[in-house]
Order: structure tokens, then C-alpha cells, then sequence
């Protein structure tokens, strides 16, 4: 369920999507590019905020801890290394870390590679792999998990070639509880029901809020939602807007408590439908 990577039409034909994890998302999108030019196997130093840790108290999730500290753990066969390995079809190493901050992961990635290349070359290849993708941005400087805290994309940058031209060193940042959580569900639910996965409008750049469906064609959004999306200008900017021009907005909690009401009502008029069809079935 790794739609930048993964046939979009298996995803919407499949009866079981697993989401990818946090870490292998940002692994895997910044290691495939390079998977048919590699010289030997990748290693990704990752660092993830205490998020990540789990809510089950512990050193890795203790705030007093993880102060001025940073604090590695699984060292090896972490869960991910095996699910980063096995879907990109080759071996990588994996050594994944805590930090001190709530949300946001970045990767450190040393790549061998099996020629020589520039860091414009590898740039390009990125840049060629992803164009396209809304959800991921390639930039020619590592990126920071400050700029990507509480955004839906993956960012990927740094490229930086060893002297050889033989190792190339690529920077991948993700919020974990959105890309590598909560959106990329988001973007399988709207592939497997027929939804746009993105809906418009929604920039290019990593960094833009994702918008969120109309749900069984209900014109009206909360406007928690509709505070977040954005359009982008003819310059290719982004800037906040009514993205949804035209569409009633609720104006109080009552509007929007009314508009409760119309989903669940719609939604128990698509559940008759669909258990009277089974009926039909079945009685064929």
C-alpha cells in the first residue's frame, strides 16, 4: 500500500491493503530509485521523534530521557529492516534511533552504487522517478524534520556522491503519524473506494495539507478540514483559500452536528443497499 511505488490499480482492486510503516515508507521511497544501480547493500541511520515509540510508557517515550539524549535501539532485524528489504527485493540495513522531539522522522541513507555518478545524475533519477508524485518532493539540499513536521509528504535531498562517484549518501524526511501513518491510509482508502487520492486541489509540494474528500457526495466539510487545504497559484505557490468555493461551510457546531447526521444517514442508506444486494445475490 505504498501507492508512489506500488501499481495505484493493484491497490484499488486489492481486498487487503497493509499500510506501510513509518520508517520503511521514507526508506523505501528514498532507496528505489537506486535499487537497479546499487554496488552493495544500503544502510539507513534513522531518527524518529518519541511518537514513534508507542504509547506504552518506556525510556524510548519518556520526555526526561530523551532530553539532550538520543537513544538507539533494535540494532538489528528491527521489523522494518525486514519490511524495507523485502519490498524492495534486495538487502538493507536498518538502525533506527529516538530522538527528543514529538513527531517526524529522518533518514540518513549510504548508498553503494555499482558505477559512477554525479550527485546531478542522481538528482536527476529522483527527479525523474517521482515526477509527478504529489506527495513527494525532491530538493537538492538535505532535508529537516522541522519542515516536514505535521506535513503529508516525503521529502527526499542531500545527494551527496562520495569522491569515488561509487557512494552517494540521500536524506529522507516523514511525519510518521501522516505520510507515514494517517495520510497514506487516507490515500489507499480513496484508491480501494473509487476516491481521488489526492483530492483536488492540493499542491505539488510535499509540504501542502492534504486535502479530504467529500464523503458519499456530501457538499458540506467540517471546517476544521477546509482550513487546510490549499490551491496553488499560477506561479506554483501555495497559499490558504476557501478551497471550496461554492460548497455551504457549517457556521456553528449545530451546522455541523446537522451534517453528522446526513453522513450517518447516508452511510446506513449504502449499508440497506449493499446487505440487499448480498440478499439478491445469495438468492440467485
Amino acid at each position: 500500500g505504498l501507492p508512489e511505488l506500488v501499481s495505484r490499480s493493484d491497490i484499488a482492486r486489492a481486498k487487503r491493503i497493509a499500510n506501510p510503516g513509518c520508517y520503511a515508507t521514507a526508506a523505501q521511497i528514498g532507496i528505489a530509485p537506486l535499487v537497479e544501480f546499487l554496488g552493495g547493500q544500503p544502510t539507513v541511520f534513522g531518527v524518529s521523534g518519541y511518537s514513534g515509540a508507542g504509547t506504552k510508557p518506556s525510556p524510548k517515550n519518556d520526555v526526561e530521557n530523551l532530553r539532550e539524549n538520543l537513544i538507539p535501539y533494535s540494532l538489528t532485524d528491527h521489523i522494518h529492516e525486514r519490511e524495507i528489504s523485502s519490498q524492495l527485493g534486495v538487502n538493507v540495513a536498518f538502525i533506527p534511533h529516538v530522538a527528543s522531539w514529538f513527531q517526524g522522522i529522518h533518514h540518513t541513507i549510504s548508498v553503494p552504487l555499482d558505477r559512477t555518478f554525479t550527485s546531478r545524475d542522481i538528482r536527476q533519477i529522483y527527479q525523474d522517478r517521482y515526477a509527478g508524485e504529489k506527495l513527494v518532493k525532491v530538493t537538492g539540499e538535505p532535508p529537516s524534520v522541522k519542515a516536514i513536521s505535521g506535513k503529508h509528504g516525503v521529502e527526499v535531498g542531500g545527494f551527496g556522491v562520495h569522491s569515488s562517484g561509487k557512494r552517494v549518501v540521500v536524506c529522507a524526511t516523514i511525519d510518521n503519524l501522516l505520510k507515514g501513518a494517517a495520510t497514506q491510509c487516507l490515500q489507499n482508502m480513496n484508491l480501494a473506494l473509487g476516491f481521488a487520492e489526492t483530492p483536488s486541489p492540493v499542491s505539488t509540494a510535499a509540504s501542502s495539507p492534504l486535502a479530504v474528500p467529500q464523503p458519499f457526495g456530501i457538499s458540506t466539510v467540517p471546517t476544521l478540514y477546509t482550513a487546510q487545504l490549499n490551491t496553488a497559484g499560477a506561479d506554483g505557490s501555495s497559499s490558504s483559500s476557501d478551497a471550496l468555493a461554492g460548497h455551504a461551510q457549517p457556521k456553528d457546531s449545530q451546522d455541523t452536528t446537522d451534517m453528522g447526521s446526513r453522513i450517518l444517514e447516508r452511510l446506513e442508506e449504502e449499508e440497506i443497499a449493499q446487505l440487499a444486494r448480498l440478499e439478491e445475490d445469495s438468492a440467485a
